[in-house]
């Protein structure tokens, strides 16, 4: 490489050569190296010279030396200083240089589309064009933005139309650009999601437009833009019902549908194609008369039995007559469609071919090119028909027409374009199967071209659509891994490459839940077909390299070697990967309940290990395993007896496989073996245990003889059940035995506790189960002497591996230490093996045992804890420790050594100040009103020479020295805040003090500064004076709202300092226990915010902000007056449901979970809650969607109950409650109630919701997530019988549109027991929400539909929720304390019997409530016990009973009894109950039923 002339010739200058040679590399001036100064002449060449003299004095020698020194460090200095200001002053000109350069960078991309006026006036003469212009240039650059600008363009002008041009000129404008849609939609090929999505976004914004369903679902559903295209659907149904739009392009043949059917059928395909099964139910039960059969497919579908969905599907096209007239035209194409995508799920390719080609053409050979000349088929069957052909030639079938019409297709260039833009996949795949690989790659390239252009432009709110784009990777990332792999010779030189490719396949798989059957086929018949041509490879290479003679494979053998390829090696690498991959999928499909797969691929494996694994044992009981497996699944989701014949020979093969096979070296999959096979025997022996006389009955002579086979009976002989019971009992705990001893064996020699662990767990609850029913009555004709101990140690020991599922039985181990006293030993020596941090989730329940007998089982665990993590047991000891009590036995003396021990270890000054400071955040008039009513009217009530003065002195006392005597607090600096006659004046604020002053002299007036003249005051004077001391403390408790300083309520957390304390004080609410603490890591108290927030509800809580040293805000409400254990123990079982829902395949697909806060009870009256951020009462988020004139109208709803209810009583409310209880009639209540709904706009919870929404896409992801969380939170409150559910207790995520539930004050049927107006409803079902759902029904759909799921798993999972309720009856809350005693009076018990109940009677009888809804009560029945427990010596409770009770005329829930029979009439009973406008019309004003 030269530049210029070759060689230099000696007439040039040689400066010349350099000058050419710098034309090759030029390098750039560094700006940034520094310039040296120059040389003086001749430097470095002088010599160092000797001083002429030295001084001889050695001081002086010594002086001139510092001197020395000290110009040298000075001249150093300076020079230095010199320096650095030189170079910052040069730093500091480059840097305004390259600012000057980014500012003439931006000025140089920024363009100008009109020069403005410079000037103090406003440039206000702009042309709409050129406002338009910019915003045109940004949409190039963004389609979001681009969609989003359209539509408002479009909006706007249709705003304007009416006024611009006449009534008919509008008419024929919008006429004019529907029918321009209508076409666009209609003939489009490419679909482009940018495009669909601005015109569909356009139709939604303009209500004046609409365009035909069938072309906007169809669209919708090609560009993967389904939520718009729904949103667009449901519009055109609510504004227009009747409109008159055509059916579909395709051929007519049946029953003609009206207009609105044909929408409601495509808006059902939509949500079909989301997989809203839920919202697809609602629409074929309410809005479309469908034949039956449609119903039952549509469930068969939505269980996974598509076996049972294609039979219907058949039968319902192949039926020519109906009883009920003929089936609608868009009824039979759903059939046809779903038994399309029934086929596909099944990977019945044989059948999907034949379904989706004898629509396009039934003659035999069938001429695929007619597809081409009906839009219809191209949408609807020729994805299917390419899908099967191929998937059928992967197979090895041939099929030379569909080679034919392809290839034709390829060469016609509008047939081409449209393959090439949907069909890049299949293409790719097609070539490779012709071998063609420059071809396949090339529509590989297409393939990822195609999704990097569609990537961007699918929303992130589209998760299914870009979930579904997302799947198509795998598949053809593989493929194109193959085709590198096979343009490569090396690869096929030795068996290397192949087994890393394998391996790299091998790690990667679709996920095996939330990805459909198809997607696993996809990868399965792929790396199947792809396997096949590698070794086809092979054996070609082997062929060629040898000349082709009949023994290269023998010449290319070097086993062992590393040096080339052994061919019967490379196959059985290749069949043993068949075998993995097709009990993977198997695996898969039992997963996802899709058995009619499962059953086929294990045929397949079975057929596969028989002939090419003979010898090799372990495959085999793989596939036993798979069987199992889907087996055991089978069972347990339809134990019917009828059902059970298979298990028996099933059982035969598990005991052959588990004495001739399992190999002991291999333990892992003897454990699994051993579970299985007791699984399996647990399942049949409960079925004979419920209905045995009908099985043995049922079972014929063969199946007869092998059960009494596999049970140890004479082979001729009928036994009886219970005999066979006990004997499949047995068997099963034999197994299950097994299992644990083989997991034992598999740790030791291992390092993996997985297998050991799920053993442990299994036995464990197999003789749980046997000690519940024993509990129950029943009998399990079993020895369960052992199942105690058995279950606390097993427990415990995969507690030591950190099981979780374990450490959710933990309370249940409580529960059988104190019924079982022997399994104490058991429990103490395992327990001391568990992690400590393992108990941290579950200390309410230890703390809440210490002072009962079995307390001795928790004393070391929290006394670990107390050492290790001390701020974990603070909080819940120092609260539940004031209630011990201890009896003078041995075991009390025991129990309060423990007590104090943890107490000492726990002992922390900065902590019980850190708690009296949070306690001064409580409104002092709150307060007041609590101290008498809680502690001061008991006493009072008692007449005057039965009461105990010496304790209501005492009470007096410390009611006195907290609330009013403020001389005192100025002159103390320490000690306790309550219950002594001084409090610390750093701890009160100048709100406390100003109230002590303020109403001081008043209470003393009337009661005396030592309570003297409280002891001969009757109650009623009490009564009346103090209600009227409360009254006059309104006035200031009314203003203490909004923000407000710290230091007015508690000037020590104002003055925090951290530095001057000796304990750190960690942020609450860090210890969950799901986790290991790392106490050093936790986030500490730095500070404290100096605002806090008093909200606006009845007891004035504040939010306070804690500082944490993370240099993060931490937000808390402090809620003085109440005991938050209540809250805090119903956020546990919050906790516990969530993971039974995770756990539900049908609500974890479906995302269903309720969002939890922590909740930190510190004293018996004060406590905090964390802050939920990004959260608005749903009060106030409706009132934000009202107009004006709407906000004046909305009150009358209030108004006008308030005047109706006068008709009943005009002078006193409470009584006018009770007798429109009696007196009102249904209709007229109903009458009343629509009146009152008419105050607020039908839609308000919509609009609020489409405020909150940027796009459509984003309105469906909120109101779906709305019905999603918010049914959940329905069936979880009514289980725990959560009450006052007013629209202020609910808050509405901002973010995401979820619910969270707040406040439980009111739970266990409180509400209905104890308010003066009993709730009569389950949970909150009033017209706002069941708008917001419109045009769909609250009755069936998503919210129903989400409703079973959660009850039903809920259900499944039952004990696991009462083993967490436990902690109510051995800790009752001061609530359910004052509550039983409320009840007991009530009840009209004297005092001696009170005093003789049990304490734990109250919440027992509580827990046992909901013990009735979880095994399905009717809830009327139900809330029935509750009311008469409350309300039943009232006059009105007969007229109430029979309100809630519902009328057979009107009511579902009337006509069930006490037992529903499913949970699907479970749910239909609550949402009739809840729904009833009977109901609604008689509640409480304050609730606002009509909202």
């Amino acid at each position: 490489f030269t530049v210029g002339s070759s060689s230099v010739g000696p007439s040039q200058d040689p400066s010349s050569e350099a000058q050419q040679s710098s034309l090759l590399f030029r390098m750039p001036k560094n700006p940034l190296r520094r310039t040296m100064k120059p040389v003086e002449e001749g430097f470095g060449q002088a010599t160092l010279k000797a001083y002429d003299s030295l001084p001889t004095d050695p001081q002086e020698a010594q002086r001139t030396e510092m001197l020395k020194l000290k110009r040298r460090f000075v001249r150093d200095r300076n020079i230095t200083s010199a320096f650095f200001a030189k170079t910052e002053a040069k730093k500091k000109i480059m840097r305004d240089e390259q600012r000057r350069h980014q500012r003439a960078s931006r000025d140089s991309k920024v363009v100008m589309y009109r020069k403005y006026r410079e000037g103090e006036l406003p440039d206000i003469q702009i042309k709409h064009s050129e406002m338009i212009r910019p915003f045109q240039a940004l949409a190039q650059k963004d389609t979001s933005l681009a969609r989003m600008l359209f539509a408002s363009l479009y909006e706007a002008i249709f705003k304007q139309l009416e006024s611009i041009v006449t009534e008919r000129d509008a008419e024929a404008i919008v006429t004019a650009v529907c029918e321009g849609l209508n076409a666009v939609l209609k003939s489009s090929t490419q679909f482009y999601p940018p495009l669909i999505g601005s015109l569909e976004d356009v139709c939604f914004s303009v209500k004046q437009l609409s365009v035909d369903s069938s072309a906007a679902a169809t669209a919708s559903l090609t560009s993967k833009q389904e939520p718009i295209g729904i949103m667009l659907l449901e519009k055109q149904i609510s504004s227009s019902p009747g409109n008159t739009e055509a059916p579909s392009a395709k051929r007519a043949k049946g029953n003609m549908p009206s207009a609105a059917t044909v929408t409601w059928v495509e808006l059902a395909r939509l949500y079909k194609s989301l997989g809203d099964f839920d919202v697809l139910h609602g629409i074929f039960s309410s809005h479309l008369g469908t034949k039956s059969i449609t119903k039952e497919a549509l469930e068969a579908e939505e269980r996974a039995d598509y076996a049972e969905a294609v039979r219907q599907y058949k039968d319902a096209i192949g039926c020519d007559s109906w009883s009920d007239g003929p089936p609608m035209q868009v009824e039979e194409d759903l059939w046809e469609e779903s038994l399309l995508q029934c086929c596909n799920s099944l990977t019945e390719w044989g059948d999907l071919e034949k379904a989706a080609v004898v629509n396009v053409d039934d003659s035999n050979p069938p001429c695929l090119d007619k597809i081409w000349d009906d839009a219809y088929y191209l949408e609807h069957n020729l994805p299917y028909i390419m899908r099967a052909k191929l998937k059928l030639a992967c197979g090895g079938a041939r099929d030379d027409g569909f080679n034919a019409f392809l290839d034709k297709a390829l060469e016609s260039p509008e047939h081409r374009g449209l393959l090439h833009a949907r069909y890049s996949t299949e293409l790719t795949l097609y070539h490779i199967l012709k071998d063609d690989l420059d071809r396949a790659r090339f529509f590989a390239g297409t393939c990822v071209q195609s999704f990097l252009q569609e990537w961007p432009n699918l929303s992130m709110l589209l998760e299914k659509s870009r979930a579904a784009h997302l799947k198509q990777l795998q598949p053809l990332a593989e493929m194109k891994e193959y085709l590198d792999f096979m343009s490569s010779t090396k690869n096929f030189e030795c068996a290397g490459p192949v087994e890393q490719l394998l391996s790299r396949w091998g790690s990667t798989f679709p996920h095996p839940k939330l990805d459909p059957i198809s997607v696993w086929d996809d990868v399965v018949t792929n790396r199947c077909m792809m396997m096949r041509k590698m070794m086809q490879r092979f054996h070609d290479s082997a062929a060629g390299g040898t000349g082709g003679t009949s023994s290269a494979a023998d010449q290319m053998e070097v086993d062992g070697t590393g040096d080339g390829v052994s061919l019967s090696r490379l196959q059985k690498l290749f069949s043993r990967e068949y075998v993995q991959l097709y009990l993977k999928i198997a695996s898969t499909a039992t997963a996802q309940s899709n058995y009619a797969v499962a059953r086929r691929y294990l045929q397949l494996t079975e057929k596969a290990a028989i002939e090419h694994f003979a010898h090799d044992p372990t495959l085999k009981i793989q596939w036993i395993h798979g069987v199992a497996s889907m087996r055991i699944q089978q069972s347990q989701q339809d134990p019917s007896p009828t059902k059970l014949e298979p298990n028996i020979p099933l059982l035969e093969q598990l005991e052959s496989y588990g004495k001739g096979s399992l190999d002991s070296a291999n333990n892992s999959l003897a454990c699994h073996h051993w579970l299985l096979e007791g699984t399996l025997y647990d399942i049949m022996a409960n079925a004979f245990m419920e209905d045995g006389a009908l099985i043995l009955g049922t079972l014929p002579d063969p199946k007869m003889k092998q059960l009494n086979t596999l049970i140890g009976e004479p082979s001729a002989s009928r036994p009886k059940p219970e005999d066979v019971t006990h004997r499949l009992f047995l068997k099963a705990l034999s197994s299950l035995k097994g299992g644990v001893k083989a997991g034992t064996e598999h740790h030791k020699v291992s390092q993996d506790s997985s297998p050991m662990v799920k053993a442990l767990v299994a036995m464990a609850k197999f003789c749980d189960a046997a000690l519940r029913s024993k509990e129950e009555g029943v009998d399990v004709l079993l020895d369960t002497k052992q199942f105690p101990s058995v279950v606390v140690s097993y427990t415990l020991k995969a507690m030591q591996y950190q099981s979780q599922s374990a450490t959710q039985q933990f309370p249940r181990l409580l529960q059988i230490v104190e019924q079982y006293p022997d399994s104490l030993d058991a429990f103490l020596k395992k327990a001391h093996d568990v992690p400590n941090w393992m108990f941290i989730g579950w200390i309410s329940q230890m703390v809440a045992l210490m002072d009962k007998p079995a307390g001795s089982a928790v004393h070391k665990i929290l006394l670990s804890i107390a050492s290790d993590y001390p701020q974990a047991l603070t909080y819940p000891f120092r609260i539940s420790s004031s209630d011990f009590k201890f009896d003078s036995s041995e075991t009390g003396r025991l129990n309060q050594d423990a007590v104090d021990q943890v107490r000492r270890k726990l002992e922390n000054a900065v902590i019980s100040d850190f708690i009296l400071a949070l306690e001064q955040l409580s409104s002092p008039e709150l307060v007041w009103k609590d101290a008498v009513d809680n502690d001061l009217r008991p006493l009072m009530d008692q007449s005057v020479g039965s009461r105990d003065e010496a304790k209501l002195k005492e009470v007096w006392q410390q009611i006195y020295s907290h609330l009013f005597d403020h001389k005192s607090w100025e002159s103390s600096q320490d000690g306790p805040l309550y219950g002594t006659p001084s409090a610390p004046s750093n701890l009160v604020g100048a709100r406390k003090k100003k109230f002590a002053q303020d109403y001081v002299k008043q209470v003393e007036d009337k009661f005396g500064k030592d309570g003297s003249k409280l002891l001969r005051m009757k109650g009623a004077d009490f009564n009346k004076v103090s209600t009227d001391i409360y009254g006059a403390m309104q006035s200031s408790l009314t203003k203490a709202t909004g923000d407000s300083l710290l230091k007015n309520y508690s000037p020590w957390l104002h003055n925090f300092d951290p530095t001057s304390i000796g304990h750190a004080i960690e942020v609450p609410g860090q210890y969950d226990g799901k986790s290991k603490p790392l106490p050093e890591y936790h986030v500490k108290i730095a500070g404290f915010d100096e605002k806090v927030l008093v909200m606006s509800s009845i007891r004035k809580p504040k939010r306070i902000t804690i500082r944490g040293d993370d240099e993060k805000e931490y937000k808390f409400l402090v809620k003085g007056g109440e005991d938050l254990r209540l809250d805090q123990r119903i956020e546990q079982l919050f906790d516990i449901m969530n993971g039974i829902l995770l756990e539900d395949t049908a609500c974890s697909q479906r995302g269903l979970s309720l969002k939890t806060y922590s909740v930190i009870p510190m004293t018996h009256r004060v406590g905090l809650i964390g802050w939920v951020e990004n959260t608005i009462p749903l009060k106030d988020f409706l009132k934000n969607a009202l107009t004006e004139s709407e906000e004046k109208h909305y009150m009358n709803g209030a108004n006008w109950h308030e005047e109706w209810l006068k008709k009943f009583n005009p002078d006193r409310t409470n009584l006018a409650y009770k007798e429109m209880y009696k007196k009102a009639k249904r209709v007229e209540v109903e009458k009343e109630f629509r009146r009152k709904a008419t105050c607020v706009p039908h839609d308000l919870l919509r609009r609020a919701f489409m405020h909150l929404a940027v796009s459509p896409e984003a309105f469906l992801a909120l109101r779906s997530h709305f019905a999603n969380t918010y049914a959940t939170l329905s069936i979880c409150h009514y289980v725990l019988g959560i009450g006052d559910r007013h629209l202020s207790n609910y808050m509405v995520d901002l973010e995401t549109g979820g619910v969270v539930g707040i406040d439980f004050g009111h739970a266990f049927g409180t509400a209905t027991q104890f308010l003066p107006y009993p709730e009569l409803m389950p949970f909150r079902l009033t017209p706002q929400i069941t708008n917001l759902l419109l045009p769909h029904l609250y009755e069936s759909g998503q919210l129903r539909n989400c409703m079973v799921h959660t009850m039903r798993a809920l259900r499944n999972s039952h004990n696991l929720v009462l083993n967490t309720m436990d902690v109510f009856v051995k800790e009752p809350s001061l609530e359910w304390k004052s509550n039983a005693r409320k009840q007991a009076k009530e009840q009209k018990l004297s005092e001696d019997d009170l005093s003789q109940l049990d304490v734990e009677w109250y919440p027992r009888e509580k827990v046992q409530q909901a013990k009735k809804k979880l095994i399905g009560g009717n809830p009327v029945h139900i809330m029935r016990f509750d009311l008469e427990k409350g309300h039943a010596r009232t006059p009105e409770y007969s007229a109430l009973k029979a309100i809630l009770t519902g009328d057979p005329a009107y009511n579902k829930r009337a006509k069930v009894g006490e037992r529903c029979g499913s949970v699907e009439e479970q749910v239909d009973c609550l949402i009739d109950h809840a729904t009833d406008p009977n109901i609604l019309g008689r509640t409480w004003v304050g609730w606002e039923p009509w909202v």
